[in-house]
């Protein structure tokens, strides 16, 4: 029983219904009594707490009921103003990995570099794989990672894992052993948003395909993203390439000097393939949806 204190309990990121009362017929709480629930903010957020629950109804009925969301991105590990350089890993996630298909991972890094990192496998730097999972970078730079045999030269994202990408700087990344994604791989990952990001000189070797970004089934919103010098090979896409029904919000973008090294395939900047690819005006707003209860 919980009267008259301020509790702390300690549960996974997701969606729940919560349960409050006396659970005794006609029997309720004081005329001015009030239930709240809240949930601290992470480390790098200064906000307020999130309320997820606060009602009088108690003094009015002995049972109380309400469907509550646990942000992911309140209980993940929090990096700032780090480096991650020369690490190697002989499969996937060459500084930062989860292993595939893993739940309830939440990473949020700031000021953080990422150089010359290797994996033997996918993800350069960073693998994300999993239901409920994800990562946020702000501020941070990704230079000169390798992914060796698959894909990500820096980032692979995958199996309804989560990105979002604010004022990110990305060089010389590259999928070498055929590949896709110089910089970046996903495939069925949750909606991935990009916003102030450049990418530049990121490859794949002359098998791979989307020099920069390879996206397969997946939704990505790009936000004055750059794509610049990368380069892919046989399955085209120097900027980027589009497969297996992913869907792509390109707003207020910059390509330029993007190719494709292998004669006969196509998009030097851009290869589209059972995808759809939507260019919104400059002067457009994107809202990009909520991904609850990771974003």
């Amino acid at each position: 029983r919980i009267v008259n204190k301020t509790t702390t309990w300690c549960v996974p990121c997701g969606s729940y219904t919560f349960y409050a009362g006396t659970y005794v017929t006609n029997a309720f709480l004081p005329g001015k009594s009030r239930l709240a629930l809240s949930i601290q903010r992470n480390q790098l957020d200064k906000s307020d707490d999130i309320i997820l629950a606060d009602t009088t109804a108690l003094t009015k009925q002995n049972i109380y009921t309400k469907t509550i969301s646990v942000p992911c991105a309140e209980q993940g590990v929090s990096l700032t103003n780090s480096q991650f350089e020369n690490n190697r890993a002989e499969l996937n996630g060459g500084a930062v990995a989860t292993p595939d298909h893993y739940k309830n991972t939440f990473f949020q890094f700031n000021n953080v570099t990422f150089h010359n990192n290797y994996a033997g496998s996918k993800g350069g730097a960073i693998h994300l794989s999993g239901f409920q999972t994800a990562a946020h970078f702000s501020d941070s730079t990704f230079s000169s990672n390798t992914a060796e045999k698959s894909a990500g030269g820096a980032i692979s994202v995958e199996s309804f894992a989560g990105l979002q990408m604010f004022r990110i700087h990305a060089a010389n990344n590259a999928a070498i052993g055929g590949g896709d994604g110089g910089f970046l791989f996903a495939r069925f990952a949750n909606p991935i948003l990009l916003s102030d990001v450049k990418i530049e000189k990121s490859a794949t070797n002359s098998e791979g395909g989307g020099g920069g970004l390879a996206v397969y089934s997946t939704k990505i919103g790009l936000e004055r993203v750059t794509l610049n010098e990368c380069e892919a090979g046989q399955r085209g896409g120097g900027g980027m390439l589009l497969d297996e029904g992913s869907e792509a919000h390109l707003l207020d973008c910059k390509m330029s000097n993007n190719v494709v090294s292998v004669v006969g395939s196509g998009g030097g900047h851009i290869r589209v393939a059972a995808s759809t690819m939507i260019l919104h005006n400059k002067d457009v707003g994107l809202i990009w949806p909520k991904s609850v209860p990771v974003f």
